[in-house]
């Protein structure tokens, strides 16, 4: 088990030092090879990268919170817009209901005033043909 442990932090550290490195491999071989004392270049180089992680993995928390409080911020003002869209669509649907309203009373008064004039016009019209046929009849 432990060496399985120790092979999974093997791993993780090259992966990380091949994501981190400051240098390519080739320019830091010949570095180790120059170098009088290489164990002391490496565990430099390996400080140096974990020092990257360290501050990469801090931007990336500091950002995270940032951008956590951005969305949160901007679901408020979504639901805000929502909400606001709602009471706007309801004052509308009101608006238009009440002025339909209006217009259907307008038009039943004056289908009603077209009708009685029709009923007065149709009236005179037949008493005008009554008129016509006694004068006629004389």
């Amino acid at each position: 088990m432990k060496i399985l442990k120790f092979a999974a932090t093997l791993g993780l550290g090259v992966i990380s030092g091949l994501l981190f490195a400051k240098k390519s491999g080739k320019k830091f071989r010949e570095e180790l090879k120059s170098s009088k004392n290489p164990i002391k270049t490496l565990t430099d180089e390996l400080r140096s990268v974990g020092v990257s992680i360290g501050v990469e993995f801090a931007d990336w928390a500091k950002n995270s919170k940032n951008l956590q409080e951005i969305l949160e911020k901007g679901g408020k003002e979504v639901e805000d817009f929502v909400e606001s869209a709602r009471k706007l669509g309801k004052e509308a649907k009101k608006i238009t209901e009440d002025e339909w309203e209006k217009l259907a009373k307008k038009t039943r008064k004056k289908a009603s005033d077209a009708k009685k004039a029709g009923e007065n016009i149709l009236k005179k019209a037949k008493n005008g043909v009554k008129k016509t046929k006694k004068i006629a009849d004389l």
